[in-house]
């Protein structure tokens, strides 16, 4: 129904109308993780198909938007002196597919975009343990028999396995159990590790690979150094931005000033932190276009996935869902 709702919309001209309407606002696009194989099944809003990206980059320039840096967006909105019909593109984490399948995307049409870096998982160069193990029982429909000598099993006691007996220890495990836990459900589903790393799946782009991100146009920003930023301690919240950003100059020799809250948590008493660290953005996942209002620690942006359509993605992106939901 909604999507039959938008086609007519588009058909009479709405699109174009809420585009003009919109022209001054910019947008900021956010994208996560590229499908190398099945993972868009797995999680479509976290993995998207390459040929999928593609079509996106051509509505943008069907659009008519131009692609700007995120360092020209934060300059407009802190002089609120606006261009006309103008995006900036932002990838959140650093999966591995981004390399081949999105920044070289953008990079054949000069398109500049925003890669916000978690570092750990780029230092330490191993699957991304959450993702990865949720990823397994996924494979096996959620839940897998172990053995009595299984090292899950002296783990957990338990012999039906669910994602949840593993994520609900996760705080606990050391990073030696966690790659321990990784290879034992491999072997139990049949999957070859070793094989993932060469493929990139589930693991975050190499300090040569960056490299060659910042030589297409892509700007290498804070995301936290693991993917962590707590409401209730400052302290804590600071030092993982502080090693993001050291790590980051330390290996790829840039200057850091935007921010992405990783899994869009934050709340506004955390704004004097980021301040205080010279952050001069930081972006959320609040599904909107940007506004002259917002603040620039609170900027919002269009959450695309393959979980949307390219309908969707459009009404999006002209501004018809901005001016539809001011509207109810």
């Amino acid at each position: 129904m909604k999507r039959l709702f938008l086609s007519i919309c588009r058909l009479f001209g709405l699109f174009h109308l809420a585009k003009h309407l919109t022209a001054s606002r910019p947008r900021i696009l956010c994208y996560h993780g590229i499908s190398l194989e099945d993972e868009h099944l797995f999680r479509p809003g976290l993995f998207m198909q390459p040929s999928t990206f593609a079509q996106r980059i051509q509505l943008i320039k069907k659009w008519g938007y131009q692609v700007i840096s995120l360092d020209e967006l934060s300059g407009m909105h802190q002089s609120k002196q606006y261009g006309v019909h103008q995006a900036a593109i932002t990838i959140d984490d650093g999966w591995a597919g981004i390399e081949q399948f999105m920044v070289a995307e953008l990079a054949k049409h000069a398109m500049p975009s925003t890669l916000y870096l978690s570092s750990y998982y780029a230092e330490k160069q191993v699957p991304v343990f959450n993702v990865a193990v949720a990823y397994l029982m996924w494979s096996q429909g959620g839940s897998i028999e172990l053995a009595g000598d299984s090292y899950l099993y002296q783990l957990t006691h338990k012999r039906q396995l669910t994602t949840q007996d593993i994520s609900s220890r996760e705080a606990e495990l050391s990073f030696e159990q966690r790659q321990t836990i990784l290879q034992e459900l491999a072997q139990i589903c049949c999957v070859d590790i070793q094989q993932w790393q060469h493929a990139g799946r589930f693991r975050y782009l190499d300090i040569a690979a960056l490299k060659r991100l910042q030589e297409n146009l892509c700007k290498i920003e804070l995301h936290t150094h693991r993917h962590t930023f707590p409401q209730d301690d400052r302290t804590t919240a600071e030092l993982e931005v502080e090693r993001n950003r050291q790590w980051i100059h330390e290996h790829l020799g840039e200057s850091t000033h935007h921010f992405c809250y990783p899994s869009g948590e934050y709340v506004p008493a955390q704004f004097d932190w980021l301040q205080s660290l010279n952050i001069a953005t930081a972006t959320t996942t609040h599904n909107e276009i940007v506004s002259p209002e917002d603040h620039p620690l609170e900027l919002p942006r269009i959450m695309d996935s393959n979980a949307v359509s390219s309908l969707e993605f459009e009404a999006e992106l002209t501004g018809f869902m901005t001016l539809l939901r001011k509207l109810r």
